[in-house]
């Protein structure tokens, strides 16, 4: 029995879907399969019963599931147990998993107003990377694109909802004052991120498109600079909140529908340690003050 399998039917456990479960775990859906039918056939019995439309968990699944849970927070702990004597008391690795919301670094710059003696440091990944990073004792407590359960050994807590708008050149045909429309991104080329890594936030922006009927080509770019850079290339318009880094030939505009990029801090499930209980504490202050999670 492998940590790897654990992980897969704690996933599939959350997600009740193979498919969700397998993207999230970014392995192939009949991967996921095989590695089950793999550990079931070890243990002599069911974790789940599925069928075409339906995966539950047995009761064998649902007391294996504890301990699954169980098994991953003691390696998780024992991880940042090891790691933590590389670190000095008084530093906080931070992770960054979404560049166009400033939700963290704006609750950092709250803590070092009461704790100035504390240092930070920041690593930029997508979700899957933070995961990664933080299970391994390799970041403190990350800024995530998400809202909903982080994954195995993981919590998670709302802070921010940002509005989406769009970015086109200044001269554009959408750049007139007003919201924007779906029917007027008919023809127009969409600039997204990194697929490999920052695919959360494609997915968000093609998602939204296709519940409005929208299929759109797409321009990949790996950084927030290249995508606004693109943008004032004439290359295609951008999807995200109003960032500072616009330029004087770039124009930000609302769209007549709601969307928001929602951001959540993640931090190891067991972790109590009294840095990450400043961060959160103070986030908590910061975003109830500045009323990140009511919409504009």
């Amino acid at each position: 029995m492998e940590l790897r399998q654990l992980e897969q039917v704690v996933a599939l456990a959350e997600e009740l879907s193979f498919r969700r479960a397998a993207e999230r775990l970014h392995i192939a859906q009949s991967g996921l399969s095989q590695q089950l039918r793999r550990l079931e056939r070890e243990l002599g019995v069911p974790l789940f019963s599925r069928s075409t439309h339906h995966v539950a968990l047995t009761p064998a699944g649902e007391l294996f599931l504890v301990e699954a849970r169980a098994a991953l927070d003691a390696v998780t702990r024992a991880r940042t147990a090891a790691r933590s004597a590389l670190v000095p008391s008084d530093h906080l690795r931070v992770g960054i998993g979404d560049p166009t919301v400033d939700a963290l670094p704006t609750v950092m710059q709250a803590v070092l107003a009461t704790r100035p003696t504390l240092t930070w440091s920041s690593v930029l990944g997508g979700l899957g990377t933070m995961r990664e990073l933080l299970l391994t004792g390799e970041v403190d407590v990350a800024q995530a694109m998400l809202d909903g359960p982080p994954g195995p050994g993981l919590a998670a807590r709302l802070v921010r909802r940002e509005p989406v708008g769009l970015v086109v050149l200044a001269d554009h045909r959408l750049a007139s004052p007003g919201t924007v429309e779906p029917s007027a991104l008919c023809d127009e080329t969409v600039v997204l991120g990194p697929s490999d890594g920052f695919p959360e936030y494609n997915e968000f922006v093609l998602g939204m498109l296709a519940e409005r009927g929208l299929t759109p080509s797409t321009l990949e770019t790996q950084t927030v600079e290249q995508a606004v850079a693109a943008v004032a290339a004439g290359q295609g318009i951008l999807f995200v909140p109003e960032l500072p880094v616009l330029g004087p030939e770039t124009v930000w505009r609302p769209l007549d529908w709601s969307a928001a990029i929602p951001t959540s801090l993640v931090w190891r499930r067991h972790d109590d340690g009294e840095l990450l209980r400043l961060v959160l504490g103070t986030a908590e202050r910061v975003a109830r003050a500045e009323g990140w999670l009511n919409l504009r």
